[in-house]
């Protein structure tokens, strides 16, 4: 029977968290768990990660088929699972994650009849206390868009990216022509936020919550402390970007070309934000942005970048001085936040 979709889980040491998230994928019946295929990538665990994916594909042959490879980092278990899926669609699940119980067998029943190259659903943040549904803004759900008019991508304004691990099920042959993950760095998923976009035709947004990205793990990527260790990581990722949206601009019409513009020029913000709040270090952050910007000088068709407010901070205020002035801002914001601002501003300027 051909698979109707592959879901991908890379997995490195989350014994603690492997069981929720593969036991969320198992559909009720065989005929069902016949339809789909679950990769799970085992990246060198040390832990009891290799014996607990056994037990899955043990029960349930039909569905789970383990790939057991040296570390490679998680962009490795990606390239993997694209390259050995079956399915004609393709998800990405983090293996301290897990799909809706509810939705999960709605979605694959979609998946049948999808001729979509991309459909979206909305994610799930799970926090220890509370979890929060992220939507889509300005579209219709349950809708299939024409990429080349989609009104997403043709609003100048929009910096937004609008794909990722989390919401993303791309065409399996699809992400396998146009996609191909950074390996030995974090971030590595990144590479999503454009490359959907070359070859893709349509995308459907469907009104279904799917994803649960869990929120709280000390080491998770995300977390402030391993922003500051892997900043270089998070450079090279976007750095790898910038080559593939060089190498293929003129792939992409002018209102696809302009929208992958700007989820570049986001990423570039984004990195420079991690790097005057977070790592705050010189010369680590001049090495990384120096590298990047160097390719931004010498490429013509890069001169979008130089025009933005991201490029000219770097480039022409001191490091020390943006960095100070942050601190400065958050805490006025803070004080405002408490209501201490306006009392001190009374009391000083009193007449």
């Amino acid at each position: 029977m051909d698979k109707i979709l592959t879901i991908v889980v890379p997995v490195y040491n989350m014994e603690k968290y492997l069981g929720i998230c593969l036991d969320s994928l198992i559909l009720p019946t065989k005929e069902e768990r016949e339809q789909l295929e679950v990769i799970v990538v085992n990246d060198g665990s040390k832990d009891n990660s290799l014996e607990i994916m056994k037990n899955y594909e043990t029960k349930y042959p039909e569905t789970f088929r383990i790939v057991d490879k040296e570390n490679g980092g998680h962009g490795s278990c990606c390239n993997v699972g694209l390259s050995e899926a079956k399915g004609k669609f393709i998800h990405f699940l983090d293996s301290d994650d897990w799909f809706d119980d509810k939705n999960y067998p709605i979605y694959i029943n979609r998946l049948k009849n999808e001729t979509a190259d991309i459909v979206l659903t909305k994610k799930v943040e799970e926090r220890e206390n509370n979890a929060t549904i992220h939507n889509f803004e300005n579209i219709k759900y349950d809708s299939t868009y024409n990429v080349e008019s989609f009104s997403y991508f043709l609003d100048k304004t929009n910096y937004q990216y609008l794909f990722s691990i989390h919401e993303g099920t791309f065409s399996t042959k699809l992400l396998r022509e146009y996609c191909s993950f950074s390996e030995h760095v974090s971030y590595d998923d990144m590479q999503l936020r454009i490359a959907p976009l070359y070859g893709a035709k349509s995308i459907a947004f469907y009104d279904m919550t799917l994803y649960h990205y869990y929120i709280g793990r000390d080491d998770q990527s995300m977390n402030k402390a391993v922003l500051t260790r892997k900043f270089n990581d998070f450079g090279t990722t976007v750095d790898n970007i910038f080559n593939l949206y060089s190498n293929k601009q003129g792939v992409l019409s002018d209102p696809i070309n302009q929208y992958a513009r700007r989820v570049l020029i986001g990423l570039i913000r984004e990195l420079l934000i991690i790097a005057y709040y977070y790592v705050q270090d010189e010369e680590i952050v001049t090495t990384t942005m120096d590298d990047i910007f160097r390719k931004v000088d010498a490429d013509p068709k890069s001169s979008f970048i130089k025009k933005d407010i991201s490029y000219k901070i770097y480039k022409f205020i001191p490091f020390k001085i943006s960095v100070l002035y942050l601190k400065v801002r958050d805490l006025f914001l803070y004080l405002k936040l408490k209501d201490i601002y306006p009392l001190l501003k009374r009391k000083l300027f009193k007449k």
